[in-house]
């Protein structure tokens, strides 16, 4: 694809993307109890995080029911769970499949017939978003969340294993991409960071149908590696040169997903939140989760088999929902402890991922109980603990 076509093809893409999120009130997701009494929220990443963006997009096609309104899971994602608890509106970019630009994907093995705003696009989606709207260009109090990596992941499975692709050419495009990102999002006047690394794909479900083998382990370690170092550096650059005050970072955080779903798998914390299954998923998987060699974007595939996916009888019982994604009740628990942890990050203390403190979120909020949600919108606020008179719901 030459430089105009590529031009042409990003543009369609983000036109149609933009009007989606002007229609769908799923871009915007939840309505905080008090609307951006906090800031906002804004995210930009892929599946774990999609609200419903793609399914938008490609006209409620996939993930259909019982994917719930177009999240990849059977409830709202962490993100949403956040942003409802910090009391802050929402706008998230983020679409399934993204990945950290697509000018990269060009050189791996593996090429999508579809390709999805990656995080690149999805921050000229935000600059035009603001430029269209009223809803400000004063950033101070916002909060920034960033996943993204894992699509290069799945991408280069061949090239990882034939050994064609360097081991140091996907630690270094990602962190490259995403600090060049924080670094345009800081020079707006956004000051606070989450970057999450990628999710532990080598240990979930998916891993154990297509057995990755130790190099795509590797690989991941290698990635999360460069990704933490890279948030280092941006701390450390904007401490020591930054002289601007409207620009200087309040804080920037590297999460581990792995040291979240490990803590998580605790038996203790398993048991306190009645995760009977950590190993498999609810729903039986696709031919697309384990045909490692082929286009993982195979859409007529994944909508052909949309609505006759066998599902598990208890779902609240499940820590992954498919074999790439978290439940409902994982992305609950996640969103808590990052409550949590941005209720320290604002009061500048350090924040661990401690078992102790998961037990006690989970007691106190009733994170065992399982989740009711309405059926007629995607955009009503969530009810934590127990059902809520349905009128209640706004």
């Amino acid at each position: 694809m030459n430089n105009t076509r590529r031009f042409a093809h990003v543009l369609l893409v983000m036109v149609v993307t933009l009007i989606s999120m002007f229609l769908s009130p799923a871009v915007r997701a939840l309505k905080p109890r008090v609307p951006g009494a906090n800031g906002r929220l804004i995210v930009f990443g892929e599946s774990l995080v999609d609200p419903g963006n793609l399914y938008t997009a490609i006209g409620h096609l996939f993930p259909s029911a019982p994917y719930y309104q177009g999240r990849w899971s059977n409830g709202p994602t962490f993100a949403e769970y956040l942003a409802d608890l910090q009391c802050r509106a929402m706008e998230n970019f983020a679409f399934a499949g993204a990945t950290t630009n697509n000018g990269n994907v060009t050189a791996l093995p593996v090429k999508s017939l579809v390709q999805m705003p990656s995080t690149s696009e999805q921050l000229q989606l935000f600059d035009l978003y603001h430029l269209l709207t009223a809803s400000g260009s004063a950033f101070k109090d916002d909060i920034v969340m960033m996943t993204a990596g894992a699509n290069e992941i799945f991408r280069s499975i061949e090239g990882i294993l034939s050994g064609d692709l360097p081991t140091d050419y996907l630690p270094s495009v990602i962190a490259g991409n995403l600090k060049q990102q924080i670094l345009a999002l800081k020079e707006q006047g956004l000051v606070r960071f989450i970057l999450f690394s990628l999710p532990p794909i080598e240990d979930s479900p998916r891993n154990k149908l297509g057995n990755y083998p130790p190099e795509v382990r590797d690989t991941v370690n290698r990635i999360n590696i460069a990704l933490e170092q890279m948030v280092v550096e941006v701390r450390d650059q904007d401490r020591d040169n930054e002289t601007d005050p409207r620009r200087r970072i309040k804080w920037i955080h590297y999460i581990s997903f792995h040291e979240i779903i490990a803590t998580l798998e605790d038996p203790l914390i398993l048991d306190a939140m009645h995760i009977k299954n950590s190993n498999s998923s609810c729903l039986q998987t696709l031919k697309y989760d384990i045909d490692l060699g082929n286009d993982f974007y195979n859409f007529l595939e994944l909508v052909t088999h949309a609505n006759t996916i066998p599902m598990c009888d208890n779902p609240d019982e499940y820590f992954y929902w498919d074999a790439s994604h978290f439940s409902a009740q994982i992305h609950r628990t996640i969103g808590y402890m990052l409550d949590d942890a941005v209720a320290k990050f604002e009061a500048n203390e350090c924040w661990t991922i401690d078992s102790g403190r998961i037990l006690e979120l989970v007691n106190q909020n009733e994170l065992y109980t399982p989740i009711v949600l309405p059926k007629q919108s995607a955009t009503t606020s969530i009810k934590y603990k127990k059902l809520m008179d349905p009128e209640t719901w706004t």
